[in-house]
């Protein structure tokens, strides 16, 4: 179901042979069905016959009898679930015949469910010497495009593409707006990129379109270079704390294009991106902290899998994100937003920064404007100091004002669970987890319990997950956990409450050798309850 029309709440295959539901279950429709269907999608909002419709369903020289055609209308309403007193597809108009209430096929959106959506495409007057030059570029763009994102994203080119509004939940992500014109007899054409949704923008650039369909500018020269400028307009974009309104941690992360990505590929592919941002503006101090910035990253959503391939490069990056840092801190400190992440990624390091980090922290949390953004850090760095309401207080406003699923409000509720974790306070942490894990896949709330449970008494769950997860995985499960954020807890017992659980599970599992040598080093007292 690649190619979909958007009717109200359901959303129904082109040949509308099948139609998915908002909560993913698909309807299947037969022969005759479907072609009821797309017949009164057709004619939306007109009256048909049932004459009509049998017409429409019949086969030349079959039998006809019209009365048929109200049994398959019921059919249709059973499936649609669909009620003839308050229709939202199918009206009856007693004696008369059906009115389809629903959206007509004629107003298909092209860009529905793509990731990235060319248009509206606007032409000022005629274009020089070739009246269907903007379309040839247009669609050369279309097709460097869709290589350059290797087909996982869809893309698609819709010249008269209508407002975000008229799309519903399918709202393309990306949109790039084309308006040709002439100057002095040369056509050019400026090159708009948006987000969709609320038409923020990302990059724009004036490109000049020979007739061989090339473009050149400063930025630009074909169809295949703006391609790649698009995608890196896009990228610097997401990874923007403007743009995104994200913590930048998060903004970096989720800035990559290829939602099929995981682990190290997503982080390899945001290192290419920001790699190319480095080499182009190697002395700017916002792309400097955005460059330690995913190094941080780095371990945080995929240290598991770098350290299960035995890729250990913390000291070398740990010396990068201090000299990143180090450099752009003297530019940034009058951008709160900025500040803040400088501030935790000074803390992270735990090379005697705590003090100038936490204060640095606290002076631009007062001043940020995106509070969403500095909230989560400064709570989590008050909870590391040991003042856990304090921090917890901090966290629950990101958590209200953010979007419930979106990823700054998932990125609060994982820190208040490890804050909680931290104090045992496992009441609490029930709470927490029922928020955070209910937006959640299955799966990955399953393998996130043995994290959050009470060591004491852990949950099932947690005994479960354990039972899948190999000796290899258990130790790189403990450094990657350890190493993001127990150590980073000031006072002891905190640090030992964090990683309590997993110690306590895995030891009984596959004995306390289990436990890394520089965890062990650094948590005697906990290793002592485990080592009689």
């Amino acid at each position: 179901m690649n190619d979909q029309v958007n009717i109200r709440v359901i959303r129904f295959s082109e040949d509308f042979t099948s139609a998915e539901e908002p909560g993913g279950e698909e309807i299947q429709f037969t022969k005759f069905e479907a072609k009821t269907l797309q017949f009164f999608s057709q004619n939306a909002g007109r009256l048909v016959t049932r004459a009509q419709l049998l017409d429409s369903v019949s086969n030349e020289g079959s039998d006809k009898n019209d009365r048929n055609i109200d049994f398959l209308v019921n059919r249709l309403r059973k499936k649609l679930k669909d009620s003839a007193q308050e229709p939202r597809f199918i009206a009856t108009r007693y004696g008369e015949g059906y009115i389809w209430v629903g959206q007509s096929s004629s107003t298909y959106v092209a860009g529905n469910d793509s990731y990235l959506v060319i248009g509206p495409v606007r032409v000022a007057g005629s274009l020089v010497d070739s009246a269907d030059l903007e379309s040839s570029f247009c669609q050369s763009l279309q097709k460097a495009l869709k290589f350059k994102l290797s087909g996982e994203q869809r893309v698609t080119l819709d010249p008269d593409c209508p407002t975000a509004s008229e799309f519903g939940a399918l709202a393309p992500e990306i949109g790039v707006e084309m308006a040709f014109f002439t100057d002095s007899l040369t056509a050019e054409c400026i090159v708009t990129v948006r987000k969709f949704r609320d038409a923020k923008i990302l990059a724009m650039t004036r490109i000049t379109v020979s007739d061989e369909g090339k473009s050149s500018t400063q930025e630009t020269e074909g169809p295949q270079q703006l391609a790649e400028w698009i995608l890196n307009g896009i990228w610097r974009g997401h990874a923007s704390i403007e743009s995104s309104g994200e913590p930048l941690p998060v903004a970096v992360h989720t800035a990559s294009q290829s939602k099929k990505l995981k682990g190290i590929q997503i982080w390899e592919e945001t290192d290419q991106w920001i790699q190319k941002l480095i080499a182009e503006h190697p002395d700017d101090p916002e792309v400097q902290l955005k460059y330690a910035t995913h190094l941080h990253t780095k371990y945080v959503v995929a240290g598991q899998a770098f350290f299960k391939k035995g890729i250990d490069d913390r000291k070398r990056d740990e010396d990068e994100i201090e000299s990143l840092v180090q450099k752009a801190l003297p530019h940034i400190q009058s951008n709160p937003e900025l500040a803040i992440m400088a501030a935790k990624l000074l803390f992270f390091l735990d090379r005697g920064y705590e003090n100038f980090a936490v204060d640095l922290a606290e002076k631009a949390h007062k001043e940020c404007t995106i509070i969403t953004h500095s909230l989560p850090i400064i709570g989590q760095m008050r909870g590391f100091l040991g003042n856990t309401d304090h921090g917890i207080e901090a966290i629950d406003q990101a958590i209200k004002l953010a979007e419930a699923g979106s990823h700054v409000h998932l990125y609060a509720l994982v820190i208040k669970c490890s804050l909680q974790m931290a104090v045992n306070d496992f009441d609490g942490l029930t709470a927490t987890k029922r928020e955070f894990f209910h937006k959640l896949p299955t799966m990955t709330a399953l393998f996130l319990e043995p994290l959050f449970t009470n060591p004491d008494k852990p949950s099932l769950k947690a005994r479960a997950a354990i039972m899948v997860i190999s000796k290899k995985e258990a130790e790189v499960m403990l450094l990657h956990i350890y190493y993001v954020t127990a150590r980073l807890f000031k006072v002891p017992e905190h640090r030992e409450n964090s990683m309590r659980t997993l110690v306590s599970l895995f030891s009984r599992r596959f004995g306390v050798d289990i436990v890394p040598g520089e965890i062990a080093a650094a948590l005697p007292n906990l290793m002592k309850q485990y080592s009689r």
